[in-house]
């Protein structure tokens, strides 16, 4: 594929990537994501054969920016307490988006449990990349393996809480003041 066709390709993933997350797996069509590329609907089938090769690839890409920007925070901060305050920050990043939309990964997560488990299967390993680079984090603080583990489960339990409720409540304080105890919680440890 030439620079043009991966640009092309590029396009149709960053669109179904936010269709996806705004309008959900289910209510984007082809002809949807066709409109928000400027990419003619005939010309996908020349980069995905179906939907679900689309999700694989708007998958892939989440999974890609969610590693990078985690492999930043590990590497940019040696201090793993600072680097869990750093992961607590994630869902305030995008707050407008996650009070209008839910979290990006938990919606999607809770549409493709309903409909497709291999969809399913990649979404569990985003969320396992969170617990284990957050589990890792309480480990470098001198936390034992099982104790590390429950407490990362905890972290990311009370962050995705919160973002589900931010937006059930249509409220960006649920994310406020759950993202400033997640803080003082991690400040105890």
């Amino acid at each position: 594929m030439g620079s043009k066709g991966t640009e092309k390709r590029q396009r149709i993933v960053d669109a179904a990537n936010r269709l996806f997350y705004h309008k959900g797996f289910t209510a984007t069509s082809f002809a949807d994501i066709a409109q928000d590329c400027g990419v003619p609907k005939g010309n996908f089938y020349f980069y995905f054969r179906t939907k679900e090769n689309l999700l694989d690839a708007v998958i892939h890409e989440r999974m890609e920016r969610i590693t990078a920007h985690l492999d930043t925070i590990y590497h940019d901060f040696p201090n793993p307490r600072e680097r869990l305050h750093r992961i607590a920050n994630i869902p305030f990043y995008d707050h407008h988006e996650v009070v209008q939309y839910g979290c990006p990964m938990g919606t999607l997560s809770a549409e493709l449990g309903k409909l497709a488990p291999t969809g399913q299967n990649a979404m569990m390993a985003m969320y396992s990349l969170m617990l284990q680079t957050t589990h890792r984090c309480l480990e470098d603080m001198g936390h034992e393996r099982d104790n590390a583990e429950r407490q990362a489960r905890h972290m990311l339990t009370c962050l995705q809480g919160a973002a589900n409720l931010a937006h059930t409540f249509k409220d960006e304080r649920w994310l406020e003041t759950e993202i400033e105890a997640v803080h003082a919680w991690i400040d105890t440890l």
